[in-house]
């Protein structure tokens, strides 16, 4: 009992005891008169026992050899498994806690690599890293016994997970990390994954230049592999570099030829990349001057994200509807699509793209002329891309302010608004735009 921990089931130990019901049940009933267990009521099981002080608990597992204890964590987990077969994902964590203390590193790694990805799945990013990073410790002591599949594995669910949150230093961490390692087994294909993910995290960071020689070296070892998912991912991200570098048509090529190699696939994960090139097609004719072909694919990528159960994809796809619904002047359409992607990015704990939902409905806000209320919007974001250093969130936010001091008639602070935005702007098509408001408060 003492093994299994603070809270057990009376059924895990008659399984990992191997005794008998009668047995166990006059047992716990001797620790309960003695005052050492006490019943409570689970949500989940009809009973279990805590333990009613944990020191004492403690001093059990102490007063036992290192030997038995891991005997006893080894039947823990075993009898685990078999209580709970077919095995919930909420079960990995203490899963592969009991194989770890019992010395069985492979299969507690694999444990690990299944919390992180249920917790991941459950969109709670703090819990998949501490699993993930569990994982890598133990793959660490192990390497090079560990097959490349399961290398290949944790790293990439780690990518996935960081991708979501949008966040460049974890991505920066775990494929150097994961080159390192790549270069030391002479593996294309982890060397590829590790070459994609860093090209994220320097997308990511808009070092556009950095990220597109990422690809290009990424492109090396991935072409030697044959392995589809990693080359249309790399399609993708060498097609949002070229987008921002305003090489649009370039950028809609690579992403058709990301579609292409996985047209036919209905796989989960392929679901995901063909998502992100048509959302990606959908911000290159954003870029173009084309509304209603950004809100058709931005539509296909939302309808694609939603089949792959995708809230990150839908969460972008809700942004580029936003922008092209405002253009085509439907402010209500705009606004619902807003509210919808800042829960979605809220619960991601992605700070840009909470940062761009509030700009976007600040905008819509403001031309239905609801003053306040945008410019409280437009105060968030800037404050987020103030703290996070996000300078394409400052120029939209100067940009912005500049929109609500003109409607109010304060010409000259709108037009030191609209300069800031230029002299703010990363990307041509955002330059452009604060331009044009520019000329027109210069002419008002």
């Amino acid at each position: 009992a003492a093994v299994i921990g603070d809270v057990f089931m009376p059924e895990l130990l008659e399984v990992a005891g191997n005794l008998p019901a009668e047995q166990v049940v006059q047992a716990l009933e001797e620790l309960e008169q003695a005052r050492l267990i006490q019943l409570t009521k689970s949500a989940i099981h009809h009973q279990v026992y805590t333990f009613v002080y944990s020191k004492i608990r403690q001093s059990i597992l102490q007063e036992m050899g290192a030997a038995r204890l891991r005997m006893l964590h080894l039947r823990v987990a075993r009898a685990l498994e078999k209580a709970h077969e077919p095995l919930p994902g909420s079960m990995s964590t203490s899963l592969a806690e009991h194989y770890e203390s019992a010395g069985e590193y492979h299969t507690a790694l694999l444990r690990w690599l299944e919390a992180g990805q249920y917790a991941a799945s459950l969109y709670a990013p703090a819990q998949a890293h501490a699993a993930f990073t569990n994982a890598e410790r133990l793959l660490m002591q192990l390497d090079p016994d560990v097959p490349q599949s399961t290398v290949y594995q944790l790293y990439a669910s780690w990518n996935k997970m960081a991708a979501a949150s949008a966040n460049p230093g974890l991505l920066s961490e775990i494929n150097t990390r994961l080159l390192d390692m790549g270069e030391k087994r002479l593996s294309p294909l982890l060397s590829g994954t590790a070459l994609n993910g860093l090209a994220l995290a320097a997308l990511i960071t808009e070092d556009l230049d950095k990220a597109l020689q990422y690809c290009d070296r990424a492109g090396f070892y991935l072409e030697q592999t044959g392995h589809v998912y990693e080359q249309i991912e790399l399609d993708n991200r060498r097609g949002e570099c070229l987008l921002l570098l305003d090489r649009f048509q370039d950028g809609i090529d690579s992403f058709k030829k990301s579609l292409a190699l996985g047209f036919d696939d209905t796989d989960a994960q392929m679901l995901l990349l063909r998502a992100r090139a048509e959302f990606s097609i959908s911000q290159a004719y954003y870029g173009m001057g084309w509304p209603e072909r950004t809100r058709e694919m931005a539509q296909r990528s939302l309808k694609t994200s939603l089949q792959a159960q995708n809230p990150s994809g839908a969460m972008e796809a809700h942004l580029m509807l936003v922008i092209a619904e405002y253009y085509l002047g439907n402010m209500e359409e705009a606004l619902d699509h807003a509210r919808q992607g800042s829960k979605l990015a809220e619960a991601l704990q992605s700070m840009q793209n909470i940062a761009f939902f509030n700009l976007t409905r600040a905008r819509a806000e403001l031309a239905q002329g609801l003053l306040k209320e945008s410019w409280e919007h437009n105060l968030a974001a800037e404050a987020i891309g103030v703290k996070e250093n996000l300078r394409r969130v400052l120029s939209w936010a100067a940009s912005q302010r500049g929109q609500t001091l003109r409607f109010l008639r304060q010409y000259s602070p709108a037009n030191l608004a609209y300069q800031a935005g230029v002299d703010l702007s990363v990307f041509s098509y955002d330059r452009l735009e604060a331009q044009f408001r520019l000329g027109l408060g210069l002419a008002s």
